[in-house]
């Protein structure tokens, strides 16, 4: 985690360690690797049956949070608009502004929450998407 973390403030550092213990403690369905994920060269990428289900990476002033189950569910996107400060809101992400306003508790309910909803809707799309790309061309 050091190379995650470094260049970060002690706020941010501890933010991002306290957001890694809260999917581990609370989701157990998830399984954790580096990785990248879009612009992000460093992210903890948090799969399920292969999707990624959360990812908290690295931006150029902080921390973002991506979640397909936020992107895909209703209740969680509610929850997540209700009661976390310190974060600007996007459709299925949110960047942490202020890691002093970022409440972890509220932030283990959110997974807590998002743990409990059907992810395999989200799984079989993603299958089904795979399954229609094709092959690139030999030339």
């Amino acid at each position: 985690m050091t190379d995650f973390t470094e260049g970060l403030s002690p706020d941010y550092a501890r933010t991002a360690k306290g957001v890694r213990a809260a999917i581990r403690a609370e989701d157990k369905t998830v399984s954790e690797k580096r990785g990248v994920y879009m612009n992000s060269k460093t992210a903890f990428i948090y799969e399920q049956g292969g999707v990624p289900k959360y990812v908290l990476a690295r931006t150029a002033s902080g921390l973002t949070f991506h979640s397909l189950v936020m992107y895909a569910n209703g209740e969680v996107a509610k929850f997540t608009k209700e009661r976390l400060g310190g974060v600007r809101l996007q459709k299925g992400c949110f960047n942490i502004l202020a890691p002093d306003a970022f409440d972890l508790k509220d932030f283990a309910e959110l997974i807590r929450i998002s743990a409990r909803q059907d992810f395999q809707p989200v799984i079989d799309h993603y299958a089904r998407m795979a399954k229609r790309k094709k092959p690139a061309s030999k030339r």
